[in-house]
């Protein structure tokens, strides 16, 4: 008896370790990958985006759309499924785990309707300052009907078949419509169209005046207000507001300025920066320069002698310029001078507009102590033929260029720089034209001529620095202003 229960519990021994050998612990025989669920149910939708997931962290998704059972060859779900276009789709996806036999088929029908969507309208509804061209859309073809004047669009409405042209307040309905299914929603765009307002404008041009200026502002659309400021600032409804009284600008400041009216978009800032220079009024040394000390900047081989103001002494490779200390106004004026030029052999002389300052000082030779200069306008009276301009030459130049061609040759006009006779020269500006009268004191042989220039443009500024300038090379003279008066 004793031996047989012995018998017995050897037996469940072997059989529970063989179990023990055969299975580890904490696994089991055989297990299965979670069924993946969808997050949308089955059903009829307008359009619709679907995500795919499963309990088991680890699994990978694989999916078909069109109703066959899906492999791990099939579709990896990596993102959600977007459907917009019309028809029915049968959605099925298994679930592949390592360790794991695949899940079941997970199966659903979507049938996507996209004709019930809500129209869209471009550009979105908002406030604009010219008209706009509104496209009605959705997502696939329909008929969408749409109004104008605010009220519920139907099928009696205007049906949409191009853009929808907005000029002014206006809101367009409208909604979409797919035979055996219910209309759309009703979308609606509210269209403010508010026309931007001129930009006002100043009577007096921004730029350089020597005196105070009177400014006015004004606006072309009847009704605006006009707010400005006179420190740079952007002007606000907040800034001053204009009365129509002139506003007096007698020193540097910038006005800006901007119109406003109800139902209008704000105009442009307009802006004019005004400088107020004091510059000489008249420049009078008719008697002679023995005086201008404080008056007169003289500059490389430039020196008073006696009542001259000498250029060039004579020396070879000589450059000189002389300018008044104060910059004058340039929009129109008269000036006279003479000068006389010794022992001429080259090069010659220039009478010079120029906004580089006092220093200003050309080169030598052919650039007769003017070339290099910008910003600048200059009339030569020239010794030396030195680019086929002839031996007596005058001409206008500008920014610093050398001064040799184009030219005006003076030999038929009885006019001879060589002859030792003092010159006598007037300029007349009148804005648009230099007229150039030149006169031998001796023989009395006279010559004209004009030049067209913009002489505040090309210097930048309505003031400039005004002077002489001279140069010789190898060959010398010694080149004198005798007298000069400059009236504006």
């Amino acid at each position: 008896m004793r031996l047989a229960i012995k018998h017995k519990l050897l037996q469940y021994v072997i059989i529970l370790s063989f179990f023990l050998i055969a299975v580890p612990v904490g696994q089991t025989a055989s297990t299965q990958a979670a069924t993946p669920t969808f997050s949308l149910p089955a059903g009829t939708y307008a359009n619709s985006k679907v995500t795919i997931s499963d309990a088991s962290s680890s699994a990978t998704i694989y999916y078909t759309t069109n109703g066959t059972t899906p492999t791990t060859s099939s579709t990896k779900y990596t993102a959600p499924i977007v459907f917009n276009d019309s028809g029915t789709f049968t959605v099925e996806a298994i679930a592949v785990a390592s360790g794991s036999n695949n899940s079941a088929v997970a199966t659903v029908v979507y049938t996507i309707h996209p004709g019930v969507i809500t129209p869209t309208f471009s550009p979105v509804a908002g406030t604009y300052a010219t008209s706009q061209s509104v496209t009605i859309s959705d997502i696939s073809t329909k008929t969408i009907y749409y109004t104008t004047d605010g009220s519920v669009p139907t099928t009696s409405s205007t049906p949409y078949s191009g853009p929808v042209t907005v000029a002014s307040n206006e809101t367009i309905n409208a909604i979409a419509v797919l035979s055996g299914f219910t209309n759309s929603p009703v979308a609606t765009a509210a269209y403010t169209i508010a026309s931007v307002l001129p930009t006002p404008t100043f009577s007096v041009a921004a730029g350089t005046y020597t005196t105070a200026q009177s400014v006015t502002i004004s606006d072309s659309s009847s009704g605006a207000t006009i707010y400005y400021t006179t420190n740079g600032t952007t002007p606000t409804t907040t800034s001053t507001k204009y009365s129509g009284t002139a506003i007096s600008v007698s020193t540097t400041e910038t006005l800006e300025a901007m119109a406003v009216a109800p139902g209008y978009t704000n105009s442009a800032v307009a802006t004019a920066a005004y400088t107020i220079q004091a510059g000489a009024a008249d420049i009078n040394f008719g008697g002679g320069f023995a005086a201008s000390q404080g008056q007169m900047v003289l500059n490389g081989a430039a020196q008073l002698n006696g009542s001259g103001l000498q250029l060039t002494n004579g020396g070879t490779s000589q450059e000189g310029s002389a300018w008044y200390v104060t910059p004058v106004n340039v929009q129109s004026f008269t000036t006279n001078f003479t000068f006389q030029l010794t022992n001429p052999q080259a090069n010659g002389i220039t009478f010079t507009i120029q906004n580089q300052g006092t220093a200003a000082l050309g080169i030598y030779g052919t650039g007769l102590g003017y070339e290099y200069i910008p910003t600048s306008v200059a009339v030569k009276f020239d010794l030396f033929n030195a680019g086929g301009e002839g031996p007596d030459s005058t001409g206008l130049y500008t920014d610093g260029a050398v001064p040799t061609v184009p030219a005006i040759d003076l030999s038929s006009t009885g006019i001879n720089l060589h002859s030792g006779d003092t010159m006598a020269v007037q300029m007349v500006y009148n804005g648009t034209t230099l007229t150039m009268t030149m006169t031998d004191t001796v023989t009395k042989a006279s010559y004209t001529t004009g030049f067209t220039i913009n002489i505040p443009s090309t210097v930048g500024s309505n003031t400039a620095y005004i002077g002489f300038t001279g140069g010789t090379g190898g060959l010398t003279a010694t080149q004198a202003i005798l007298t000069w008066t400059y009236k504006n």
